[in-house]
């Protein structure tokens, strides 16, 4: 496994990508896009610093391009198609504690909120409040575009669980912060969840009973939706 890794000595022309690529190269192969969360680090990426991707992937016979930089951008282009509502365009989609519909109320508003933080202006994403661009690019709304994609979906319940213990470097955060954010994002899922099951749009599902919004637990779903992924991208 090779790591490209950009350098930029002049100024930056925009968001660069980190490139995990298999030790054989000699045959094109399929390729896994990992997003990063609010904080993305700006030359690197959060699942290579914190959630050993690089260690998970060393033997993998596929390409992996991780998006670094642009913090609560929520990866979109703004004020344009969602390419994640694009039928047929990804073969498989697994998502960790996030939320998954924009088009009003709380969801628009956490949406809001996550850009605010580092003094983005939301209404240059999807327009004002009322703007029907919001639901243009709400994925419960249009949940039926996944259909015929492979979805892993995943979240704790924000209660303490096995990885928030003594020693942990960032416990109290974890707790303090990432137990309210991750019961948040257990309900944004479950809301998901449902919604796939009413359209009869097949998911594998881990929502767990326990965990806070913090790196061990995405560490450990790193691994636990390759079963689901790798049908797709290591098939040809």
């Amino acid at each position: 496994m090779r790591i490209n890794r950009p350098e930029h000595p002049g100024p930056r022309p925009g968001p660069w990508v980190q490139i995990l690529l298999p030790a054989d190269r000699g045959r094109a192969r399929r390729t896994l896009y990992m997003l990063d969360g609010r904080g993305v680090p700006e030359n690197a990426s959060s699942w290579t610093q914190h959630g050993h991707a690089v260690e998970f992937f060393a033997d993998k016979d596929l390409n992996v391009v991780l998006t670094t930089g642009g913090p609560t951008n929520l990866y979109t282009d703004w004020q344009r198609r969602d390419p994640v509502l694009t039928p047929g365009l990804y073969s498989v989609v697994a998502a960790h504690s996030g939320c998954y519909t924009v088009a009003s109320g709380a969801g628009q508003a956490q949406a809001r909120a996550i850009v605010k933080t580092y003094g983005g202006d939301p209404d240059n994403m999807f327009g004002t409040l009322a703007d029907l661009d919001w639901r243009a690019h709400d994925v419960l709304t249009h949940a039926q575009a996944l259909r015929g994609t492979r979805i892993y979906l995943s979240s704790g319940s924000g209660i303490p669980g096995e990885r928030d213990v003594p020693g942990q470097v960032e416990l109290p955060v974890a707790i303090t912060i990432g137990g309210s954010l991750e019961t948040g994002a257990h309900e944004c899922a479950r809301a998901f969840a449902t919604r796939l099951t009413q359209l009869q749009v097949p998911a594998t599902l881990n929502l767990r009973p326990a965990g806070t919004h913090s790196w061990p637990y995405w560490t450990d779903e790193l691994s636990r939706p390759w079963p689901t992924n790798t049908k797709a991208l290591c098939t040809r």
